[in-house]
């Protein structure tokens, strides 16, 4: 497990990651116009937006949790960002599957989840439409596979990446153009469980779905 602490401007970011590098990517380019995906708000307890960004979690959420808590004590925190892979080895098969254990130390920190589905949440017996609209978790879950969230300071656009990384499906870049097309926020932020940049392993491979990702 890292942790790392980082701040981009204003909006101050503290990164707590367990395995695959978490990437949540900056996009301020006015895209193309469309429909928009579901919203929901988020209040920041400040004219800063603090934000805990934690992925690829499944074997390490209590260690990360416990940092996070710590962190939220001497410095209220707005939100949790999970971006992927909070269960292993797979993602939940049902609301009563006990791999929903792995994300409870997270929701008893109190913050608001908001979390995107990764590739550990499509494999083997795991249904990545039961995370959908969960209410297992007390503090959150996805409305949908692609949503955003909205704060006076900035949009969280989450991203559910591994369909359009693997060449499922498009549905990831649609709701970009479609939620970042008409927005004045100065901050629009994209946050998915598969990097465009990173300095590891996964920012260079598998090769087909990175080259995917940075189109």
């Amino acid at each position: 497990m890292a942790c790392n602490s980082a701040s981009v401007l204003f909006l101050r970011t503290y990164i707590f990651t367990s395995g695959m590098i978490t990437t949540v990517y900056l996009l301020l380019a006015a895209l193309a116009l469309g429909n928009p995906v579901p919203h929901v708000s988020l209040t920041p307890h400040s004219d800063l937006l603090r934000i805990a960004v934690v992925g690829d979690t499944g074997e390490g959420s209590d260690r990360v949790a416990h940092g996070i808590a710590a962190l939220h004590t001497r410095m209220p925190l707005d939100a949790i960002i999970i971006t992927g892979d909070a269960f292993y080895p797979c993602g939940p098969a049902s609301a009563t599957d006990p791999q929903w254990n792995r994300v409870r130390a997270l929701s008893r920190i109190g913050v608001p989840l908001f979390p995107v589905l990764g590739n550990h949440d499509f494999c083997g017996k795991s249904s990545p439409a039961s995370q959908i609209g969960a209410t297992v978790v007390r503090t959150g879950s996805s409305p949908a596979r692609q949503y955003v969230v909205d704060t006076k300071i900035a949009e969280l656009l989450m991203l559910d990446t591994t369909p359009f990384a693997v060449g499922r499906n498009d549905a990831a870049a649609v709701a970009l153009r479609q939620s970042f097309a008409a927005k004045k926020t100065v901050w629009r932020i994209a946050a998915g469980h598969h990097p465009v940049l990173s300095s590891g392993y996964h920012g260079h491979f598998p090769r087909d779905q990175h080259q995917r990702m940075l189109r």
